[in-house]
């Protein structure tokens, strides 16, 4: 009981102003004097009094909120119908009342209580007899408590000039599309995949240089909520520090995954701190779904050490329109014939240039399907250097086209404004990718529909990301599991890619997007040509990274643009191979 300093009269513990004068001397309200003016409309018959003279509370909210700080400042209301003297008087009035006209009975404060937590039980009781009845149903192992999961976080790291790190932490809320479920989720029946994790592991932080893994972090934690918590992404938009902390992170044996592009891929596959896919918990039988390709490219020493989510299989884009004014047909079937190998590339180079047209952008297009395509040889084997095949013809076919007057442009490189403006000014094709094909019009809707592909003189793979881990990862069942159901599970692959406007490095989660007409852009007439994608990737057989590879492809890059022109390749070439033997002697013997 507590008593009213005021006017002296006893109350229940739970009242915090006087339900008879209206005093808060020495009343608290546990703490929660702080509360919202929008619901203390609601409280106020919360303060009735139930005694031998009948209950009785504020008639008017006003003078309940005066009584209170509210948001910081002391709420002053007109409290004149609500004095003291005033209720007084009412309640005498009340008492003076014919004894005959009996009073309608209240409940007591305990009954109401009791009441309302008997009816709040008999309602748990049901819901929990009806979950407990659906999981037999379904059977379904999993616990019955049910746990709102939170959200995986995102840490956006950027890189000035100076090194200096701005960093940005942001709630994983924006990207995903559903909620995180509010339970845990079994694996689909029929699993076949690798360990399930543990709740309790140790948390596992996903890095990367691009957006890309939101996107399957999203899905999977709507997959697998009860691992959301657990999942962190870092992405740091800066090559060199990026690729120093995948460095650093497979060397300490962090508990991580890292997603590294192609160019890269040959250094880390490299390390004996790169766990092999054996390593991880994944059997050959359960990534044989990829293609052929991207197995042979992640493989080091006869091991797969890496997995990718993704393809890129090189093709050459096309306009329709220029096609059918010089060759008299766009029927890709024809047109394939143009670029059945590099004799026929110059020819059909040729007809373009008398027709006032052009093949390529630049000389530097052709360096996807000549540097690095399929007919290349492992860069550095036991120490011994070979480019020098691939970094001569390289420089013959780019020397060829700038002779001959074959680009638009002689000294432009790709990425440049006269590469992109390539279409719009007499340009007929592009060495290029699916992602590449899609947005290669730049928003100019005169080349929408008007565009199709086929497969270039030298196939080639254009870049695709991969992901490595650490050896010694503490969280290597939760890494497996990932990266088993973002790339080998049908369904998320499919999701994924279909969202996302790539291809699946997963065949059959291919022939899903094939069969349900999956389009990613207005380029094609007929929508994406999936079917031409799917024929350049199972044709790929790629090739052996070396640890050096993406030095190298560098070097050849600057020393094919200084020596194009150059009539005497021959210097240019022994040029090459004095400069990164020097450079890299460490690595390289012969």
């Amino acid at each position: 009981m507590k008593r009213c300093n005021n006017c002296g009269t006893e109350m229940y513990d739970g009242y915090s102003i006087c339900p008879y004068c209206g005093s808060k001397e020495t009343i608290t309200l546990d703490g929660m004097k702080e509360k919202s003016e929008d619901s203390l409309d609601g409280w106020r018959y919360n303060f009735d009094y139930s005694g031998s003279n009948g209950g009785y509370g504020f008639e008017d909210p006003a003078a309940f909120k005066s009584q209170y700080k509210l948001n910081g400042e002391t709420v002053s209301g007109n409290t004149t119908n609500n004095s003291f003297d005033e209720k007084k008087n009412i309640r005498e009035k009340r008492n003076k009342e014919p004894k005959d006209k009996k009073p309608k009975a209240k409940m007591s404060t305990e009954k109401r209580t009791l009441l309302i937590v008997g009816i709040i039980s008999l309602i748990l009781i049901g819901f929990a007899v009806f979950d407990a009845y659906r999981r037999i149903k379904r059977n379904d192992t999993v616990g019955a408590t049910q746990t709102t999961y939170e959200k995986p976080t995102i840490i956006i790291r950027t890189y000035g000039d100076d090194k200096t790190t701005e960093i940005e932490t942001e709630e994983y809320t924006e990207e995903l599309t559903t909620e995180v479920a509010s339970e845990p989720k079994d694996v689909p029946d029929g699993y076949k995949g690798p360990k399930i994790p543990d709740t309790n592991t140790t948390p596992l932080t996903i890095y990367s240089s691009n957006g890309d893994a939101r996107m399957m972090v999203e899905y999977f934690s709507e997959r697998y909520p009860q691992y959301a918590s657990l999942i962190q992404i870092e992405e740091i938009y800066d090559s060199e520090e990026y690729l120093k902390k995948v460095q650093e992170g497979l060397s300490n044996g962090e508990n991580a995954i890292y997603c590294v592009n192609t160019d890269y891929l040959g250094r880390f596959i490299a390390s004996e701190d790169t766990a092999t896919i054996q390593d991880m918990g994944i059997t050959d039988e359960m990534y044989e779904k990829s293609f052929e390709f991207t197995r042979n490219t992640a493989s080091y020493d006869g091991k797969v050490k890496a997995i990718s989510y993704n393809v890129m299989p090189g093709t050459i884009l096309y306009r329709k329109d220029m096609a059918r004014e010089v060759f008299g047909t766009d029927d890709p079937d024809e047109i394939q014939k143009l670029f059945s190998d590099w004799d026929s590339f110059f020819a059909t180079a040729e007809k373009l240039k008398e027709k006032g047209y052009y093949i390529v952008a630049t000389p530097e297009d052709v360096k996807q399907s000549t540097l690095g395509g399929e007919d290349a040889k492992k860069r550095v084997d036991d120490g011994v250097l070979n480019i020098y095949d691939e970094a001569k013809n390289n420089l013959e076919i780019m020397n060829k086209i700038i002779e001959k007057g074959y680009s638009k442009s002689a000294e432009d490189f790709m990425w440049s404004n006269a590469w992109s403006d390539g279409f719009k000014e007499g340009v007929f094709c592009y060495f290029s990718t699916v992602w590449l094909d899609s947005y290669m019009v730049f928003d100019d809707t005169a080349f929408y529909q008007n565009c199709d592909v086929v497969l270039p003189p030298t196939k080639y793979s254009y870049d695709e990301d991969y992901f490595v881990v650490p050896k010694e990862c503490g969280s290597m069942e939760l890494a497996a599991f990932f990266l088993y159901e973002i790339s080998c599970e049908d369904s998320i692959s499919y999701e994924v890619s279909a969202k996302n406007g790539w291809l699946p490095n997963n065949i059959e989660a291919y022939k899903q997007l094939m069969e349900n007409n999956v389009s990613y852009s207005d380029t094609f007439e007929g929508g994406t040509p999936l079917a031409k994608y799917l024929e350049a990737a199972t044709g790929l057989k790629g090739r052996e990274l070396s640890v050096l590879d993406d030095e190298l492809e560098e070097s050849m890059e600057l020393f094919s643009g200084a020596y194009a022109d150059s009539e005497d390749l021959e210097f240019a070439m022994n040029e090459l191979i004095t400069d990164v033997k020097n450079r890299y002697s460490d690595v390289i013997k012969k």
